[in-house]
């Protein structure tokens, strides 16, 4: 059986783009996966959120064969 860490590994592996966002304070967070992430498989793009207008705009690019990943957590935590 697999986890869901080799899952996620998996699918993160055969997307054709890797889109990942991190909103507030989790902006840092997202650069620094971006980051990494990019060095090991390229095809990574940070979604950039100066307004929300502009953040929509960067996800309409994202197609099926691409992943996404969110990070969020909440606020005064």
């Amino acid at each position: 059986m697999l986890s869901v860490i080799q899952i996620t590994l998996a699918f993160l592996s055969l997307a054709k783009k890797v889109y990942i966002s991190g909103i507030r304070s989790c902006a840092p967070l997202a650069d620094f996966l971006c980051f990494y992430l990019n060095m090991m498989r390229g095809e990574v793009v940070c979604i950039k959120t100066t307004s929300m207008s502009e953040t929509f705009e960067q996800m309409l690019r994202i197609k099926e064969k691409d992943a996404f990943i969110g990070i969020c957590f909440p606020r005064y935590s």
